[in-house]
C-alpha cells in the first residue's frame, strides 16, 4: 500500500491530510455537514480504510442525529475492532477547521478516488496472462473493471454487506433495549404511532378522504405535533389556501378555539387570550408555508431542494394536495398523478426526510353501503400508490354521513390500509368540528357514541 500512496502522491491522487482536515471538521463541527452531499459520498472515496471507516461511524450517528463523539469511538471500538480510538479521533479533532466547503472538498475527493481506481484497474489490465485466455475473455475483464468505476462501485461487495450487517443489528439491538420507542417520528397519537411504529425518514405516506372529511385539518395536527416533539422544521405545501388561512386552522387548533369565531370576528376575551397563546406558541416553531407552488412536480421539487439546503435539519414536507398537481400528461390524470407520486417517493428518498401528500377520494365510494375507503379507491388515481408509497391511510367519520349524531366530539377513523414498516389496521381518534382538533380517543367517548347509534340518537 506504501507503495501504492507513493505512486498516488506522485499523480497528486490522494491528500491524506484533507482527509483527516474533513473528517476532525464533522466530528468536531457537524454544523458544517451538508447531508445531501454526504449521502452521496461513498466511504470509498477516502485512501486510507482507517478513514472510511470513521466516516461510516460518523454517518450512522448523523442519520440518528447523533453527533457525539463518545458515539464514533464506540461504533469504532464495537464494529470495527480498532484500537487506540480516543487518540486517533482526538487526532483527528486536532485537524478540524473553523471554516469548511463539505461539497467542494467532497467533489475533490470523489474526482481522485476514481483516478486511482481508473490507474489500479488500467495495472491489472496490462498485467493479465493474456496467454492463458481468449481475447473476449479479456475484454470481458477489462470492461467489467471499468464499469466498476463507471458506476462508482469501487468497494469490495463483501465489505458493503458487512456494514449493512453491522447497522441492522444496531437498528435491531436498539429496538429490543427501547421497546417503546418508535423507529420514526411521532404523530403524536398513541395509537397511530403503534400502528405505524413512526414517520420514517425516506418515507412517502398517503393519506386520503373525501372531500370535507377532515383531511386538511388531520395533516395540519400532524404538522403542529411534529414539529413541538421534534422541534425539527416543516415545510407545508398549500395549494387550496393561503398562508393566512393555513395560520388561522394552525391557531384554533393549538388554542382550541373555534374556527367560525375566527371567520367572523366574533371574539371575546378568553378567545383574545387563546389566540394570543397559540401565536405565541405557533412563534417558537419551524414552520414554513408555501402557497405560491404553480402546481408542477418540477416547482415543487425545486423549491424542496433550496428549503432543504436553507435548513438541513427539515424533518417533514406536506403537500395539500395530490389533485392539484399538474404533470406532463394534461389528456390523461391517472398518469399524471401516478408519476407526481414517483418522483415523491424519490425525493422523499434524496432529501432523507418524510412526505405527506394529500389525496381526495373518488365519488363511487358513495355508491356502496359501506363507504369506509378502500386501497382500491385510490389505485383508481395512482397506478403505482402500491410500489411507491410506505403507508396509505384513509380518514373516515362516520358523522359525515349519519347527521343524526350530536355535539362537537366526533369520532374519526384512521385506516391504515398499506404500511411497509409495521402493522395496518384502524385507529380511532376524536375530532372537533369546531377548532378541527384532533386528540386520541376517549373511551367514554367511544361508548357514548355507540349507545347514541343503537338507540337512533335517543340517549338513556
Amino acid at each position: 500500500m506504501k507503495k501504492d500512496l507513493n505512486k498516488f502522491k506522485r499523480y497528486k491522487l490522494t491528500d491524506i491530510e484533507k482527509e483527516e482536515i474533513l473528517l476532525g471538521t464533522l466530528i468536531k463541527r457537524p454544523i458544517f455537514a451538508n447531508f445531501e452531499i454526504l449521502n452521496d459520498f461513498k466511504p470509498e472515496y477516502f485512501y486510507k480504510h482507517l478513514h472510511r471507516k470513521v466516516f461510516k461511524a460518523i454517518m450512522l450517528g448523523y442519520s440518528k442525529y447523533d453527533f457525539s463523539i463518545t458515539s464514533i469511538i464506540n461504533r469504532l471500538e464495537e464494529y470495527y475492532k480498532i484500537e487506540n480510538v480516543q487518540e486517533i479521533i482526538a487526532n483527528l479533532c486536532s485537524k478540524a477547521v473553523e471554516t469548511i466547503s463539505v461539497e467542494y472538498e467532497a467533489e475533490i475527493m470523489r474526482e481522485k478516488a476514481i483516478k486511482r481506481a481508473l490507474i489500479s484497474a488500467g495495472k491489472k489490465i496490462i498485467s493479465q496472462k493474456y496467454n492463458n485466455i481468449t481475447a473476449q475473455a479479456a475484454i470481458e475483464k477489462a470492461h467489467k473493471l471499468i464499469d466498476k468505476i463507471a458506476r462508482l462501485n469501487i468497494t469490495d461487495e463483501n465489505e458493503e454487506f458487512k456494514d449493512i450487517i453491522y447497522e441492522t443489528y444496531e437498528e435491531i439491538s436498539d429496538k429490543y433495549e427501547n421497546k417503546n420507542i418508535l423507529m420514526g417520528y411521532s404523530t403524536g397519537f398513541k395509537d397511530l404511532d403503534e400502528n405505524l411504529n413512526g414517520l420514517r425518514t425516506s418515507n412517502l405516506v398517503v393519506i386520503g378522504a373525501r372531500p370535507a372529511m377532515g383531511k386538511t385539518s388531520f395533516a395540519l395536527n400532524l404538522v403542529l405535533n411534529f414539529v413541538k416533539k421534534t422541534k425539527l422544521p416543516v415545510a407545508y405545501f398549500s395549494f387550496e389556501m393561503n398562508k393566512k388561512e393555513v395560520v388561522k386552522r394552525m391557531s384554533c387548533i393549538e388554542g382550541k378555539i373555534d374556527l367560525q369565531i375566527i371567520k367572523n370576528g366574533n371574539l371575546y376575551a378568553k378567545d383574545w387570550e387563546k389566540l394570543a397563546g397559540a401565536l405565541s406558541q405557533l412563534l417558537e416553531t419551524n414552520i414554513f408555508i408555501d402557497d405560491t407552488c404553480d402546481g408542477t412536480f418540477t416547482n415543487l421539487q425545486a423549491k424542496c431542494q433550496q428549503l432543504k439546503e436553507k435548513e438541513k435539519d427539515l424533518g417533514l414536507i406536506v403537500i395539500d394536495s395530490l389533485q392539484c398537481m399538474d404533470g406532463l400528461f394534461e389528456n390523461n390524470r391517472k398518469q399524471t398523478y401516478s408519476c407526481i407520486i414517483s418522483g415523491l417517493k424519490t425525493l422523499a428518498k434524496k432529501l432523507n426526510l418524510v412526505i405527506i401528500v394529500l389525496s381526495s377520494l373518488p365519488c363511487t365510494i358513495e355508491k356502496r353501503s359501506n363507504k369506509r375507503p378502500m386501497l382500491s379507491d385510490i389505485r383508481k388515481y395512482c397506478d403505482n400508490i402500491d410500489r411507491c408509497a410506505d403507508v396509505v391511510m384513509f380518514l373516515y367519520r362516520e358523522d359525515y354521513y349519519n347527521h343524526k349524531k350530536s355535539g362537537n366530539e366526533k369520532i374519526a377513523e384512521i385506516i391504515v390500509v398499506k404500511n411497509k414498516n409495521g402493522q395496518t389496521g384502524t385507529t380511532e381518534l376524536e375530532f372537533n368540528t369546531n377548532t378541527t382538533k384532533f386528540k386520541d380517543a376517549d373511551n367514554n367517548l367511544n361508548q357514548k357514541e355507540l349507545i347514541i347509534t343503537l338507540f337512533d340518537g335517543k340517549e338513556l
